[in-house]
């Protein structure tokens, strides 16, 4: 429940790279509403969509640009503050047709668009995908750690994605590093229970709630899959919000940067910089993009 406006509209881009350190590209358009944060006043917050089980905590949209062969897929849907499970739709253009997709929004299905490497559940290390019910968690612990902080760096329009996606890691000379309190927020899967990650362990920063970073493991107790996510505060909207991450797979060698980078995707698909927004007059797209209704209209276009 980290605040981050109530809209963003925005192009971001995800890299795949594989363990020879070859890159595909992957740029989409992201749309999303926070109903939570609205005014209960608001026309969001009248529409019964969003109403269900107490009120949607984070309604979300993928639409491909790139690459050309999943172009035009689309979708759409929410979850709540009741139950984190997304009720979830697909457009494939192909079939020009609207189907449930509760794939997208369960547990450890492969996240959309990540080509296998990412998990529904930490396609966003801020974000715990799922009901919870799976996994015993212990009591956050405070820590001090250095952890990626501000990094401005990855806001400039003008770096090329080749100075950001190194072949192993991305180019630790563009991110920033600082010391920080943290909440560690540590789970073990129950006994009974299936899931790709036997412990997963996630770092919160104190004082914004955004995940900084996680560490999981397989049920051979190896440590599987680390990443660690950079921030910035944007004074003008006041939040502080990810521009980028990494997340890296120890077993097999290949990485995911997935899916932010807004800035330089922007540019290149004449988007423009992210449109964040903390009035719900000022959002800037038809909200019916979350609706299975909505989202069939949006793919006939």
């Amino acid at each position: 429940f980290a605040f981050k406006g109530i809209s963003v509209d925005q192009m971001i881009n995800g890299a795949l790279i594989d363990s020879n350190g070859n890159r595909t590209d992957v740029i989409m358009r992201q749309r999303q509403i926070f109903p939570y944060w609205f005014p209960a006043d608001s026309k969001v917050r009248s529409i019964k969509w969003f109403n269900r089980e107490g009120v949607a905590a984070l309604c979300d949209s993928w639409q491909v640009e790139k690459p050309p062969r999943s172009s035009g897929l689309i979708f759409g849907g929410c979850n709540s503050i009741q139950n984190f499970d997304f009720q979830t739709y697909l457009y494939i253009p192909g079939q020009r047709r609207v189907r449930k997709a509760p794939e997208i929004g369960f547990h450890d299905s492969p996240s959309f668009a990540s080509d296998g490497q990412r998990t529904v559940a930490s396609r966003w290390m801020h974000y715990f995908g799922g009901k919870n019910t799976r996994f015993d968690f212990k009591a956050p612990v405070r820590k001090e750690m250095f952890v990626p902080y501000n990094n401005y760096k990855l806001t400039n329009k003008d770096t090329e994605f080749d100075a950001i996606f190194g072949e192993d890691h991305v180019n630790q000379d563009m991110i920033r590093y600082e010391l920080h309190r943290v909440w560690a927020v540590d789970s073990t899967l129950k006994s009974g229970q299936r899931h790709l990650y036997k412990r997963h362990t996630s770092y919160f920063d104190e004082d914004t709630w955004v995940g900084l970073g996680f560490e999981a493991y397989d049920a051979k107790d190896r440590l599987w899959r680390v990443g660690e996510q950079y921030n910035v505060f944007f004074p003008g909207a006041n939040i502080t919000t990810p521009v980028g991450d990494m997340q890296q797979d120890l077993i097999n060698g290949r990485y995911t940067t997935f899916p932010y980078w807004m800035f330089q995707a922007g540019e290149e698909m004449g988007f423009g910089a992210p449109k964040i927004t903390s009035k719900e007059a000022d959002i800037g797209f038809n909200i019916d993009i979350f609706t299975p209704q909505g989202l069939r209209k949006f793919g006939r276009r």
